[in-house]
């Protein structure tokens, strides 16, 4: 790892941040009102000059793609907004933008806020509102922003962030010397967002070093506020001579425990003592090198005071330092030696291409090495499918490519992407056998087993005969531990293919002819239903238990479904719901593969009907009996109304018909004409009706109002003289069936009949009981003393 110019680490390990881009930003800002010294010095303004900055931000569509604190654009917004508001208002500043109206145009390039002051809050809403979703015209973009500021008497400053090289056929290097060539005097400071590529880093460095800027990654999430902290200061005017400083006290000395040896590319155990500053790093860097160059590293933030810091791949003589934040100072080192790690890899020999290998390892250097298989021969630092070293047992199965051959199984070091082991591996063209019938039914489920799996991930598929090798239909994974399984057929008739198709690389390793053919499926069912009836269904045959049997109306689309039942009865027959409209319709047999009418049978849909009976005339007050035909769906009832109402008139009494055939209402104490009707409960529809007469029947009772207890008495009637009516004696809380004592009415109308009075002394009820209309005429109290 490398340091680059400026107070901070250039490059540093680890996924980036929203703090090692605001680490950049404030730094280069900061340069941008004191310029440092660099190759184009001669550039650098005065720092009594009023400094002019303008940021040029990427807003290509990759800004969309996730890091570590979320997306790239909205880290950048949150950085951008935070360095706003620690910048002196005097500085001006201005914003340029590209790759944020349109997607594919090189010249969606835009400066969004001049450069100027009193301008912040405009600036932090452009950044805000940008939506990043073009491409990467950087070297255009700088120098239309440089361009701009040279009619300023004043040298200019751009700061460009961009996460990645450009993409407009444009070099950034030329661009910065022909704007140098026209006299453009300006410097350009460059942040690298998540830039990784080793050669796109070195052609955003040039554009920077070429007009005597700096270039910096963003990179690193733990050394964000330290840094911002150090470098968004703008310097103050030159002071006064200051008195000479006095000695600075003498720095503190940390101890360093850490092993004397270890193997390059693992992660190094580090404890020291004692923490100077949570800021400060433990860092691995050649022996020799400069006191501030810093490498791979930790902070010194861990409460138990030690670390593990990644090693470098290359073997040799190392130094553990642990430098001070402020200052850069080395406050205390050990001596590391870097041995090469030779890692053994188990494996078989040879494998079916497209299967998954297993691999076996000892040591393992660090977790996040690889295990990879690669052609024999490939670059050292290739890396084909592979695992993490990650496996605590040290061993992983690692997809094989699809093409046969020789290979290579590598163990290679995340850190520096170095070799440390090798097995070779002959990867060999497996041939699976298929079975499976010659000819099916189209839309069916075919049966196929094949032999041996090559892979779980594989494919079992059916294609059309002659289809590309890569295409895959209606298919099945070879997971099955039976090595068997049932694809769905294509609902079209015709000559097809049965293959094995390897998951690695989509290569047909197995394949078996079929031809489908056109199922004829015979339906039985009723010429006619009621609408809205279960119309009963079979079939023969069942094509495949997730087909359709439906009604549709009549030449319907052939892709049509209506109310449906699926065809996966054993008995094969179902019932189909009917249409609430009559009419004509027809009942169909669809593969659900395709939706293709294998069978079908015309059915006529007619109106529901219901009837009611009950008896013609009843008297007012007396059990109404009655039954009823009909749908019985749910919530059908069978209501009274009086003759004549309104179809939604609220009933007298109502019951559902959905709970049986017969019922028994109370006669209204009216007389008159009333109304029974069904209704259907789904549309309120009425389907049937019965007219019933209430009739009004007088009766009255002539009696003593006192009688001794056990008296016989003489009571006169008037009424009807029906032969089961009953002159009958009850207590008041009796029902009005029920009583104590009675006497047949066998005596002409107004004759009187002997009634013999309950023994205990009370008040009680005289009633003349209509028997065969179950209802009380007339009553009378009495009183026994």
């Amino acid at each position: 790892m490398s340091s680059e110019k400026g107070g901070v680490p250039m490059t540093v390990p680890g996924r980036l941040g929203r703090a090692a881009l605001a680490v950049g930003l404030t730094a280069l800002f900061a340069t941008g009102l004191a310029p440092m010294a660099s190759p184009g010095a001669a550039r650098a303004q005065s720092a009594a000059e009023p400094a002019r900055t303008v940021l040029v931000l990427d807003a290509s569509g990759s800004m969309w793609q996730q890091i570590a604190g979320g997306h790239k654009i909205t880290v950048a917004r949150e950085v951008v907004g935070e360095l706003l508001g620690t910048l002196p208002e005097d500085q001006t500043l201005g914003l340029w933008a590209y790759g944020h109206n349109r997607k594919g145009d090189c010249s969606d390039i835009e400066e969004l806020v001049p450069a100027g002051t009193g301008n912040r809050d405009a600036i932090r809403a452009a950044v805000e509102g940008l939506n990043p979703k073009g491409k990467t015209p950087l070297s255009d973009a700088v120098r239309r922003a440089a361009e701009a500021l040279r009619y300023e008497e004043n040298a200019a400053t751009v700061v460009l962030i961009s996460d990645g090289r450009e993409t407009c056929d444009r070099d950034p290097c030329a661009v910065a010397n022909a704007l140098e060539a026209a006299g453009i005097d300006f410097i350009a400071h460059v942040i690298g967002f998540d830039v990784n590529a080793s050669e796109d880093q070195a052609q955003l460095r040039c554009l920077a070093e070429n007009t005597g800027g700096t270039f910096r990654t963003a990179d690193d999430a733990g050394s964000l506020k330290d840094a911002l902290v150090e470098v968004t200061a703008a310097p103050a005017p030159t002071p006064a001579p200051e008195p000479a400083p006095e000695p600075e006290p003498a720095a503190p000395q940390v101890t360093l425990t850490a092993p004397a040896t270890a193997p390059a590319g693992s992660r190094v155990p580090v404890s020291w003592d004692p923490t100077v500053d949570a800021r400060d790093y433990v860092t691995i860097v050649p022996m020799g090198t400069p006191d501030d160059e810093v490498g791979n590293y930790k902070r010194a933030s861990d409460r138990n005071q030690e670390v593990a810091v990644q090693a470098p791949a290359e073997p040799g003589l190392y130094e553990v330092r642990y430098v001070a934040q402020d200052g850069r100072q080395v406050l205390g080192r050990a001596p590391l030696e870097l041995t090469r790690a030779a890692v053994t890899l188990t494996a078989p020999a040879t494998a079916p291409a497209g299967s998954r290998v297993p691999v076996s390892w000892d040591p393992t250097v660090d977790a996040g090495d690889y295990v990879t298989i690669v052609p024999m021969g490939a670059p050292e630092d290739e890396i084909g499918n592979y695992k993490r070293a990650s496996d605590r047992n040290h061993q992983v199965a690692v997809q094989a490519p699809a093409e046969p051959g020789l290979y290579e199984i590598r163990y290679v070091l995340n850190e520096g992407r170095r070799v440390m082991g090798r097995a070779p591996l002959e990867l060999t063209n497996a041939a699976v056998t298929l079975t499976a019938p010659e000819t099916a039914p189209a839309g069916s489920r075919v049966p196929v087993s094949w032999d041996p799996t090559v892979d779980a991930g594989d494919y079992v598929t059916i294609v059309p005969m002659g289809a590309p090798e890569d295409e895959i239909g209606n298919y099945k994974r070879a997971s099955d531990h039976n090595q068997e399984v049932a694809v769905q057929a294509p609902a079209e008739p015709g000559l097809y293919e049965i293959r094995y198709v390897l998951n690695e690389g989509r290569r047909v390793m197995g394949r078996a002819p079929l031809e489908l053919t056109s199922a004829a499926v015979t339906l039985t069912a009723p010429e006619t239903a009621p609408a809205g009836s279960r119309v009963p269904v079979s079939w023969d045959p069942t094509v495949d238990a997730g087909d359709y049997v439906t009604i549709v109306p009549m030449g319907a689309p052939e892709d049509e479904i209506g109310p449906y039942k699926r065809a996966s009865s054993r008995d094969q027959e179902a019932q189909v719901e009917a249409p609430s409209e009559p009419g004509l319709y027809e009942l169909r047999y669809v593969l659900n593969e395709g939706r293709r009418v294998l069978g079908r049978t015309p059915l006529e849909v007619v109106p529901l009907s219901a009837t009611i009976t009950a008896p013609g005339e009843v008297v007012t007050g007396a059990a109404l009996d009655l039954s009823w035909q009909g749908p019985g769906r749910r919530n059908d009832r069978v209501e009274m109304v009086p003759a004549g109402a309104a179809p939604d008139a609220a009933p007298l009494e109502q019951t559902r018909a959905d709970r049986g055939d017969s019922a028994r209402f109370t006669a209204p104490d009216d007389a008159g004409t009333y109304t029974l009707r069904y209704r259907l409960g789904e549309t309120g529809a009425i389907l049937g009706r019965a007219e019933v007469s209430v009739i009004s029947v007088a009766a009255s009772l002539t009696a003593p109002d006192t009688a001794a207890p056990g008296a016989t008495i003489q009571v006169r009637w008037t009424g009807p003289g029906g032969a089961q009516d009953r002159i009958a004696v009850a207590a008041p809380d009796q029902g009005p069936f029920q009583w104590l004592g009675a006497a047949s009415v066998r005596t002409d109308e107004g004759d009187g009949v002997a009634l013999t009075l309950p023994g205990t002394p009370g008040a009680y009820e005289l009633r003349y009981v209509d028997v065969a209309n179950q209802a009380v005429l007339a009553t009378r109290p009495i009183t026994v003393e």
